[in-house]
């Protein structure tokens, strides 16, 4: 005969319905917890569709720019097609963020913020693509670098208006867990007060419902622990009481949990980066698909070898290195590795890694960065061409100039000389230019070689000033000279261009009549050297920006225009020292650029001729050998 399951309402018709208060508070807290379960993970759902999508966005923003470059400079039409692929794609995505949202109207507020920013982007990058497209390459090189700061900073505000509706969630997520839990506590604390009351009356009904409630709430409460633990739950109760409906509830979120796995492990396996786990061994336990596209392995055939094996002989000493220091780790990092595909073919890839101390696996993607290293080099092979071409003749005709105006002194009109001197000036800036591309070429291939030596302060100041004292005393600046002296173990060559670019710098954007100063102090174990005038200042908008290569105020009331090079130079000069370079400055009050070098505690007696430092990125220095 088949059992009858009463409902719990109708047990309570039977029963005294004071007997079974504390019984139906249990099954209420159930619900309530059930409930919150189930908001919350449909708000952890939402959430996580909301950052995937949004770093989907980006990191289409990127893919398209990189593509867009990659047409600009080899015409590929492969390239212009993923380009277009991927402004399709964030169009898409920008869809299914707002519909995602649609019911929250501060974030749909938020999301639509974004999508204006998103659209300028695009616009932005068909701008660009239009110019490419044009026959005229002089227009290219005249708007490409405009365009690309607008880009810049339309990713940058991108960005911000992401970071905006991921904070949003974050603050939305940690309210609904706080307001969860001081429910869960004031509705426990009405159970603990109700079950004093009723406690000898939950005694005597406790044997009465421990076959038809207690057990049944067991396999109930085991199905919520199994379901945290992404176990099988129990064969679903049957019958037709509130627990069965509760156990049914639990058995429809464990399928929502299974199809959201499913989705998430579609996305991982059919991801074109290669993501992968990895143990405290170094030893592969999971790849998806990709690795066989990307790096020419099965996935089956990378599952437990050791990672190491296929990175490039070179390499592995340094990713070894990282690989122990991301162990036991918290934080994501990335690295650059150097990887051998199965057919022998080495490529390059960019690593971002995490430890998960619960899996003890360090959970990685590797993206192929293969095409954008070969730009890179094409780029840095076009400048070297470019700048070692160009010097050689300018040098002549420099050199032709100056014979020109020794020759015609006397005899030539006042207008034909000015036009000598305005040529000579121009042939200056040019040779100046190429000098900083060079520069800059060897900073990047790390190639800067620093000659130490034991030097005075005073000597340098003196040399620096000597050198920019002509153009100071035509405008009527005066230079003050520190009193102080200090000794330093440095390239002179090197800290003297770094002063005088301060300096001429100082010199070009001072007012007719004013005073800038040098001075020299012990700062935290530095020699910090500074270099204060009374010009215009610098808007707290480019302040960041001073030191990037081919940044230029663009001010009005400054008399000369340069490179754009010298200060991104002397950033690099100073850092290759271990130094840190720096400016203080409010608009409208001059400013002050400043410098520190790390003080020898002692000076030796014999010190290196020559040290090749290699500055990496972040300003490290690293001494190659001496």
């Amino acid at each position: 005969m088949r059992k009858v399951n009463l409902r719990i309402g109708h047990r309570w018709l039977i029963l005294v319905c004071g007997a079974f208060f504390p019984l139906m508070l249990v099954t209420v807290i159930a619900i309530v917890l059930l409930s919150q379960a189930e908001a919350q993970l449909l708000k952890e759902s939402e959430a996580k569709t909301i950052v995937q999508t949004i770093n989907a966005i980006g990191r289409n923003f990127y893919d398209a720019a990189e593509n867009l470059v990659n047409y600009a400079f080899i015409q590929s039409p492969s390239a212009k097609d993923r380009y277009e692929e991927n402004t399709q794609e964030i169009v898409r995505q920008l869809q299914q963020l707002e519909e995602v949202v649609y019911d929250n109207p501060k974030q749909l507020q938020n999301v639509r913020d974004l999508e204006k920013v998103a659209n300028d982007g695009l616009f932005t990058l068909d701008q660009f693509c239009n110019v490419i497209e044009q026959p005229e390459k002089g227009l290219f090189i005249a708007q490409g670098a405009a365009m690309r700061r607008n880009l810049t900073a339309k990713l940058s505000l991108l960005s911000v208006k992401s970071r905006k509706i991921v904070e949003e969630e974050d603050r939305a997520e940690k309210e609904a867990v706080f307001n969860s839990s001081r429910n869960r506590t004031m509705v426990i604390n009405i159970l603990y007060f109700s079950m004093v009351v009723n406690f000898m009356l939950a005694v005597a009904l406790a044997l009465f419902f421990s076959k038809g409630i207690t057990q049944r709430l067991a396999v109930l409460v085991d199905n919520a622990r199994r379901l945290a633990r992404r176990q099988e739950l129990h064969r679903q109760l049957e019958g037709g009481d509130e627990i069965a409906y509760l156990d049914e509830t639990f058995h429809k979120m464990a399928d929502t949990l299974a199809e959201l796995t499913r989705k998430e492990r579609s996305m991982v396996e059919n991801a074109s980066d290669v993501i992968c786990s990895i143990t405290e061994a170094g030893r592969f336990s999971a790849v998806n698909p990709a690795s066989f596209t990307v790096w020419g392995y099965k996935a089956d055939e990378l599952v437990g070898k050791k990672f190491v094996d296929i990175v490039d002989e070179d390499d592995q000493p340094k990713v070894t290195r990282f690989f122990q220091e991301l162990v036991g780790g918290k934080t994501l990092k990335e690295f650059e590795a150097r990887i051998q595909r199965q057919d022998g073919t080495v490529i390059d890839t960019n690593w971002s890694a995490t430890w998960s101390a619960q899996e003890q696996s360090l959970f990685c993607v590797a993206h192929d960065v293969t095409a954008r290293k070969e730009l890179e080099r094409l780029k840095q092979e076009f400048v070297a061409m470019v700048s070692h071409d160009l010097r050689t003749p300018l040098t002549s005709i420099q050199f032709a100039i100056n014979i020109a105006l020794e020759g015609v002194k006397g005899t030539a009109s006042e207008d034909a000389l000015e036009e000598l001197k305005t040529a000579e000036r121009i042939g200056d800036n040019l040779i100046s230019m190429i000098n900083g591309l060079l520069d800059l070429e060897k900073i990047e291939a790390g190639k800067l070689q620093l000659n130490l030596s034991e030097m005075k302060i005073s000597n340098l100041v003196k040399r620096s000033v000597d050198q920019v004292q002509a153009i100071a005393t035509a405008s009527g600046i005066k230079i003050e000279k520190p009193t102080e002296d200090m000794r330093l173990v440095a390239d002179v060559d090197r800290l003297l261009q770094v002063l005088v670019n301060l300096l001429s710098n100082a010199v070009k954007f001072s007012p007719n009549g004013s005073t800038i100063k040098v001075s020299v102090a012990n700062v935290d174990g530095c020699v910090e050297m500074r270099v204060s005038d009374q010009g215009k200042g610098i808007p707290a908008a480019y302040k960041d920006a001073v030191f990037d290569r081919f940044q230029q105020l663009k001010v009005t009331q400054f008399r000369f225009k340069g490179t754009g090079l010298g200060l991104a130079i002397a950033k690099a000069i100073v850092e290759a020292h271990g130094g840190k370079i720096g400016v203080d400055s409010e608009e409208g009050k001059g400013c002050s650029f400043w410098f520190r070098i790390p003080m020898a505690t002692a000076v030796e007696t014999e010190v290196p001729a020559t040290v090749q430092a290699e500055v990496a990125p972040g300003g490290q220095t690293e001494i190659l050998s001496a």
